[in-house]
């Protein structure tokens, strides 16, 4: 197999496991040409077995490897930016890098904690109203959330301000 496959290229490195790993080193064992792309702070499978480590100790495996940050952000203001950096300066265990933006602050992320869930959807749903206050119309927001279950207690709090609202996942949310 070595001499079947002269290089080897892997994306999302972050997230292999420890057996991934010994494969791809057996692979590019010969002739020590592989790529990977990874993000030691996106590292968010250690429940199913990544190994954060496997990232962070590649150039002890391969020490010819060279290291090419990638810390310019085509998606986010530079406020996001600067809060995540902050977060990331606090990692003991990183690559350092300090990500950067050609769009400027406009605002600066609030973070909030909420003990419940329909306290969280109080929350968003008064936003959603202060922003309707100053002229925004609902048509012109969204609330984005990683699973359907999440939107339940946010979807209730609409109902119960007889606020409308659609709800677009699943291969309609990509249309």
């Amino acid at each position: 197999v070595q001499a079947a496959y002269q290089y080897v290229m892997v994306d999302e490195y972050q997230d292999t496991n420890f057996i991934q790993k010994e494969i791809l080193d057996y692979l590019a064992e010969d002739h020590q040409n592989i790529m990977v792309v990874g993000d030691d702070t996106q590292s968010i499978y250690a429940f199913r077995g990544a190994n954060l480590e496997n990232i962070l100790r590649f150039p002890e495996t391969y020490p010819k490897a060279k290291l090419i940050k990638l810390e310019k952000n085509y998606r986010s203001q530079q406020g996001i930016l600067d809060y995540s950096n902050s977060i990331i300066d606090n990692f003991k265990l990183v690559y350092k890098k300090a990500l950067i933006s050609d769009k400027p602050a406009t605002f600066k992320p609030v973070v909030k904690k909420f003990y419940a869930a329909s306290d969280e959807a109080e929350f968003i749903v008064d936003k959603i109203l202060e922003r309707r206050e100053k002229d925004i119309p609902l048509s012109e927001m969204a609330v984005l959330y990683r699973s359907s279950y999440h939107g339940n207690h946010i979807q209730t709090e609409l109902l119960k301000r007889n606020l409308p609202y659609i709800v677009v996942g699943g291969l309609r949310f990509n249309e």
